[in-house]
């Protein structure tokens, strides 16, 4: 590929620099942003704490905030045996990435920043993975280089690389298992005997495997891949589609395992995952997918990108399309083909149970992953071929991508909470007010999602801060000799409990958006 829009030399100088920039945007100020909800929920359960467990902290008493972050950390009171025993009780997430946090956190301990810094170790190899993706589908490797350029200064991915979640290591997954795939299908139609493919579908099996231990999400991920065979072969029974639902086959026998421990706990996983089925309107839905895609170039605040986005979105949907149609058109059909099924069958999974029935499972963002790769794969081709730009904004294109990118890497790194935080996103803001105060107690109880986000909000708490934490409907005995007391996210049953209980007035903090309210003496 000859129509390189810079120059190869200067482009490997860039690639260079890029790069250096990504894996820093990827590893400075891991401890800084919120360390929000689901994170905790790692956290729990590499711990081995079981539901039951967690309510230890519910108990009335007055706590500080190590004994609460007590349940974010390992001890020898909690074997391997727990911590499998209570992944197998949210069998929604699968054990792969929470086995790998687990020693992980045994080796380096439970901070912040230690259990972020295995994601962002993990979306290193995002790097090499990609590479070799486009390697088989291209073989050539600019367009390899290229699309690591992206997904470097990608917000997207430097955002998820700083996640104790699972979707760094999804991600390398991903590209993995598509690369096997493409790489297993290649030497098929070399000729090659059985002999010499069968390590390459053996590894294919293996990530495939793998992808499904991570997410099952990675289920339409292998639909789509079933999809691109069946289209490549054209509905014959050839060789190769054999060998693939052998490979593919294989791999659901090795699920097997997390099947039956999704069947035996069906019912806690359709609780777990009951809030997909809370429906949206078609426009909230749609203005959703538009910042969801935009995050893959563009994430410069939540507040800038609500206004900025809408404005934008047809270009940006226009210049995504024309991407992939300049790859479908102009590259080997095969190539062309996979990406198509990688980015439309996964989004498509997504979307349609929201429009039919109804849901919201599209309104998050870390689900598009398959798409956003797919996308990144396409753009990246569309600019190593300088012809399919207009020749006055051929030079302008890359520098803007990289400069939105940098741009909203530099700003993400400077906040302490962003959109990815969502269910914890005002903690920050809650922690500053509450640690302004010498002596003061927070005091709440389990109401809604009350036990993620309140430890959320001790990650960031002062040592002088001290916790009254109740189960509902229950009201705690609040002693004396805190000022202020404040309450967080609490329950009518707390509300108008304390203020029958005590001579106190429960007043919400204006100048917070977070749940925060302070008791005040009643003037009655």
């Amino acid at each position: 590929m000859k129509n390189l829009t810079v120059h190869w030399t200067w482009f490997r100088v860039l690639f260079i620099i890029v790069l250096i920039l990504g894996i820093s945007f990827r590893f400075i100020h891991l401890d800084r942003k919120v360390y929000w909800h689901d994170e905790v929920h790692t956290s729990i359960r590499i711990s081995g704490y079981s539901d039951n467990d967690t309510l230890q902290i519910f108990s009335g008493e007055v706590l500080t905030p190590e004994e609460v972050l007590q349940l974010q950390s390992p001890t020898p009171n909690k074997t391997w045996q727990d911590v499998f025993q209570v992944l197998s009780e949210s069998p929604e997430h699968p054990p792969l990435y929470y086995i790998l946090a687990r020693a992980w956190v045994l080796l380096f301990g439970a901070s912040v920043a230690s259990i972020r810094a295995l994601s962002a170790g993990m979306s290193l190899l995002v790097f090499p993975s990609l590479y070799w993706l486009c390697w088989e589908l291209f073989h050539n490797s600019k367009i390899g280089l290229m699309a690591i350029i992206l997904v470097s200064v990608s917000p997207f991915h430097i955002l998820y690389a700083q996640e104790a979640r699972e979707y760094s290591l999804w991600t390398v997954l991903i590209l993995l298992s598509s690369a096997a795939l493409l790489r297993a299908i290649n030497l098929h139609k070399q000729g090659k005997p059985w002999m010499n493919t069968l390590p390459a579908w053996s590894l294919y099996t293996l990530t495939l495997t793998l992808n499904l231990y991570t997410s099952l999400l990675s289920i339409p991920v292998a639909i789509g891949y079933g999809i691109y065979v069946i289209l490549l072969e054209r509905f014959r029974l050839t060789k190769t589609f054999l060998s693939f639902i052998f490979a593919s086959v294989a791999a659901v026998i090795f699920y097997i395992p997390w099947v039956l421990t999704i069947i035996n706990n069906y019912a806690v996983m359709q609780h777990q995952t009951s809030w997909m089925k809370g429906t949206k309107p078609i426009t909230e839905l749609i203005g959703r997918w538009e910042l969801n895609f935009s995050s893959i170039f563009i994430d410069i605040h939540p507040n800038i990108n609500y206004w900025i986005i809408p404005r934008i979105a047809i270009l940006f949907f226009f210049a995504i399309g024309y991407a992939i149609y300049c790859l479908y058109r102009h590259s080997h059909k095969k190539v062309g083909l996979f990406i198509l099924t990688l980015i439309i069958i996964p989004a498509l999974a997504l979307i349609i149970p929201d429009i039919i029935p109804g849901g919201q499972r599209s309104i998050n963002t870390r689900y598009f992953v398959p798409s956003y790769i797919g996308i990144q794969i396409a753009v990246a081709y569309l600019l190593c071929n300088a012809n399919f730009i207009n020749r006055k904004i051929r030079p302008f294109i890359l520098p803007l991508i990289l400069s939105v990118g940098i741009i909203s890497a530099l700003i993400s790194a400077q906040a302490e909470t962003w959109w990815t935080k969502s269910a914890s996103y005002n903690n920050a803001e809650a922690a500053a007010i509450i640690n302004q105060s010498d002596h003061p107690l927070l005091v709440s109880d389990t109401n809604q999602i009350n036990l993620g986000n309140i430890i959320s909000l001790t990650h960031k708490l002062d040592a002088n801060v001290r916790l009254q934490l109740v189960v509902k409907p229950n009201i705690p005995q609040i002693p004396t000799g805190f000022n202020p007391i404040f309450l967080y996210n609490p329950s009518e049953d707390l509300i108008s409990g304390i203020e029958k209980q005590y001579n106190f007035v429960v007043n919400p903090i204006e100048e917070s958006n977070a749940p925060l309210y302070q008791l005040e003496p009643s003037s009655n």
